[in-house]
């Protein structure tokens, strides 16, 4: 028949040892998760749980309007393959697939810039900031 097998993935599960190992090596970044998640609960009970979730609210829609805007088949992501500009692919590695974005044809140049800066993938984000930070000398 017409059955679809579904994709086996590797058994994940840890032992004792390497979960208290990922423990210690983690500990910094549980300590600081903790501490802003902390402070960040804290400036919600501040400014207000009521107002916060109107700003959550106005937010999601904000985002809704520039995905409409900018984003192909309703901004809905879709498989690194499917995405016809290369410079927007998201990287391919492991057995996870990596999903993105595919921009509006026809968007005017300071348009697609601005809905590039929503959903420009990882490592083209890494490699924008490394230029700024480190701008090569022009060659002599």
């Amino acid at each position: 028949g017409g059955r679809s097998q579904a994709k086996m993935l590797p058994n994940l599960s840890l032992t004792e040892e390497q979960q208290e190992k990922l423990r210690q090596w983690n500990a910094l970044d549980w300590y600081l998760y903790k501490a802003f998640n902390r402070t960040f609960w804290e400036e919600i009970d501040r400014f207000g749980h009521a107002q916060m979730e109107q700003e959550v609210a106005l937010l999601r829609m904000r985002r809704d309007d520039l995905a409409r805007v900018c984003l192909r088949d309703g901004g809905k992501p879709v498989e690194a393959h499917r995405i016809r500009d290369k410079n927007i692919r998201p990287f391919q590695s492991g057995l996870v697939k990596i999903l993105g974005y595919e921009l509006q044809p026809g968007l005017d140049n300071s348009t697609r810039m601005s809905c590039l800066r929503m959903i420009r993938p990882e490592i083209q984000y890494k490699d924008l900031l490394d230029a700024k930070q480190f701008p090569r000398a022009p060659a002599v």
